[in-house]
């Protein structure tokens, strides 16, 4: 057909209520009665959960209806909003018969229309895990499929089993699965590979890019889940798999682990000095000072005060962020305040950590009252969560993470330290060891910094400075 097709609001008369709608065909003698019946979109997709949304286009919506007439070209569903959920489907472009234009009267062909399907790859998660990139695997949603599909568990259950490990580990392991994927493209193997020889070599050309230790273990540990949670053949529990491993990270050319620097205080000592009285400063400014004060002492990461962890909401079938409210403040006559860390990286039991933090004797640097009198102004615009640090722009919402990192790192730019050498998780070394240096027993340090072993908190947090007199000591004098 050489004319152009109307527009849709000229047609919809013909094609029936949305709830519902009704194809039909026309032809210049006669217009037939319906040829078939399609779910509309509000009786598809409402009132129904997000699985009862995957089930029900698997059922439907799998199949895309494609309209084979002397019209070939099709135009795509619209991209509106209400749609943003459903998956495309094609409509019929419809023609006027040159001898009727002008009439109105919508033409596609005096022949049947023939309906095929064309399976695409699309699919409808729930709306409550995240989506995967085109062609990347997922390791939630396989490991929610399986426990849907095999042991008929209900959609929370599933959903809420994909969340006994974090979301930032989640996504470090299906990065390393979709490595795995590549791999066994690029050799011609079916993925997932069925033997541990095709998962050795794999690990092999890991071990061979890899930097340290951990980033073999991990890649490894990440592949043994994949397998675990989609219920995959054993292969992947090979103990020669075991030993391999424990080859690649002693026999592979690996860097030792690189500590987190402490930084030294006393650039920030001056920053505060110059901010001044708490009182004279700008909401946005006393907000970082509070946040500077709290990282030292209290030895904070950014998460401790913008939780990872997600809090699962039934009503609506979605995760809220888990916030640091003022709930978690108590502050005490004395000056003092109890702080609650809660769901935070190391708090897997969801306990939470209680920590008393004193007054420092010194108005400028003491972190209680900057934090009590940072709450007091903010707060007309904190919200219904009374989360403790709020963005500066309206809505007002709680920092995430990588706000606050921000923010730690200006300071560090602020107080004349280079970004490139340190970061916002600098902080948390430091205050460690500097309180070791000032004589604070070990054991108290770990409690305040909420350190659950002796061996990541030595290791990994602690610098302690050997004395100058130290090497004098050993080796006496000539």
């Amino acid at each position: 057909m050489g004319t152009s097709p109307p527009n849709f609001s000229q047609i919809g008369k013909f094609m029936g209520t949305s709830s519902d709608r009704q194809f039909c065909q026309f032809s210049k003698q006669e217009t037939t009665n319906v040829q078939f019946r399609v779910l509309g979109s509000r009786n598809l997709w409402s009132k129904c959960n997000c699985i009862d949304r995957l089930v029900r286009f698997k059922q439907f919506c799998k199949p895309t209806f494609l309209y084979d007439t002397r019209i070939s070209k099709c135009y795509k569903m619209s991209g509106r909003k209400m749609y943003s959920h459903c998956p495309p489907m094609d409509r019929p472009t419809l023609a006027d018969d040159p001898k009727n234009v002008g009439h109105g009267t919508p033409f596609i062909s005096s022949k049947p229309i023939k309906v095929y399907f064309k399976d695409f790859q699309q699919v409808i998660y729930p709306r409550a895990l995240e989506k995967p990139k085109v062609g990347n695997v997922s390791m939630e949603i396989g490991w929610y499929e399986r426990l849907r599909s095999q042991k008929g568990w209900s959609h929370r259950a599933c959903l809420q089993s994909t969340k006994s490990i974090a979301s930032t580990t989640m996504k470090t392991y299906s990065c390393y699965v979709n490595k795995l994927k590549g791999y066994c493209e690029s050799v011609n193997v079916c993925f997932p590979p069925s033997t541990s020889g095709d998962i050795a070599d794999f690990m092999c050309c890991i071990a061979d890019s890899a930097n340290s230790a951990g980033t073999i273990k991990v890649c490894y540990f990440a592949i043994k889940k994949y397998y675990s949670v989609n219920a995959l053949d054993s292969c992947i529990f090979d103990k020669d798999l075991d030993d391999l491993i424990s080859g690649l990270v002693k026999s592979s050319d690996l860097s030792p682990i690189k500590r987190s620097k402490a930084m030294p205080i006393e650039p920030f000592i001056k920053l505060i000095c110059i901010w001044g009285d708490n009182s004279k400063l700008q909401l946005s400014t006393l907000r970082n000072k509070t946040l500077l004060l709290l990282a030292l002492s209290l030895m904070l990461r950014p998460s401790d005060v913008a939780p990872h962890a997600k809090v699962y909401i039934p009503q609506s079938d979605t995760f809220r962020p888990q916030t640091f409210s003022t709930d978690y403040l108590t502050f005490n006559e004395d000056g003092s305040v109890n702080v609650t860390v809660f769901a935070v990286k190391n708090d897997v039991g969801r306990k939470g950590f209680n920590v008393l933090l004193p007054k420092h004797e010194d108005p400028l640097l003491d972190p209680v009252s900057c934090l009590k009198l940072y709450i007091e102004k903010s707060d007309m615009y904190r919200g219904d969560n009374r989360a403790v640090f709020l963005s500066t722009k309206s809505p007002y919402k709680a920092m995430d993470s990588s706000q606050i990192s921000q923010v730690l790192n200006d300071i560090i730019a602020q107080a004349g330290l280079c970004r490139k050498t340190f970061s916002a998780r600098f902080f948390r070394c430091t205050g460690a060891t500097r309180a070791i240096e000032k004589g604070i027993h070990p054991d108290i340090v770990r409690v305040q910094g909420r350190w659950k072993t002796n061996s990541a908190f030595y290791d990994h947090y602690v610098h302690s400075r050997t004395p100058e007199a130290f090497t004098l000591a050993v080796l006496g004098q000539i």
